[in-house]
C-alpha cells in the first residue's frame, strides 16, 4: 500500500489540511480547524505539510476533473439539440456550434501539446 503524506501529518495538521481545502481563508480555515492563524502559519511553513496539502489540492482538483468528465456528455448533447432544434432562436443555435468548436480546437491544442511534451521528455531520456 503506497504511503500517503498525509500519514506523517499530526491530528492538527490534518484537521489544518481539510480546513484550508474547504474555507477560502487563513482565518476562515483556522477557525474551522479551532486553531490560531499563526498556528495555521505555521503549518504552512512546514514543507512536509505543504506537500501534503499539494497533494490533496492535487486530489481534489482530480475529482473535479472526474465529476465535469462526467457531466461533459450532457452538457454536449444539450448543445447539440440546442443546435438542432428548429425552435431555438438562431443566434442561440449559433451561440452553441461555437461553443462546440472552440472547445474541440482547445482540446485539439492540449493533445497536441502533451504529445509534444511526451516526445520531448522521451527524447530528454534517450528513449526512441
Amino acid at each position: 500500500m503506497k504511503m500517503s503524506k498525509n500519514d506523517a501529518l499530526s491530528p492538527r495538521q490534518l484537521r489544518i489540511l481539510r480546513a484550508l481545502l474547504t474555507k477560502n481563508t487563513v482565518t476562515a480555515a483556522a477557525g474551522a480547524a479551532g486553531v490560531g492563524e499563526s498556528t495555521v502559519y505555521r503549518a504552512l511553513s512546514d514543507p512536509v505539510f505543504r506537500a501534503a496539502l499539494a497533494q490533496a489540492e492535487g486530489e481534489a482538483v482530480a475529482a473535479a476533473g472526474r465529476r465535469l468528465a462526467v457531466l461533459a456528455e450532457t452538457a454536449l448533447d444539450e448543445l447539440a439539440r440546442a443546435m438542432r432544434d428548429p425552435m431555438t432562436p438562431a443566434p442561440t443555435r449559433v451561440r452553441a456550434a461555437e461553443v462546440i468548436l472552440n472547445n474541440l480546437l482547445r482540446y485539439r491544442e492540449i493533445v497536441t501539446f502533451e504529445n509534444r511534451l511526451t516526445d520531448l521528455e522521451r527524447e530528454m531520456r534517450g528513449e526512441q
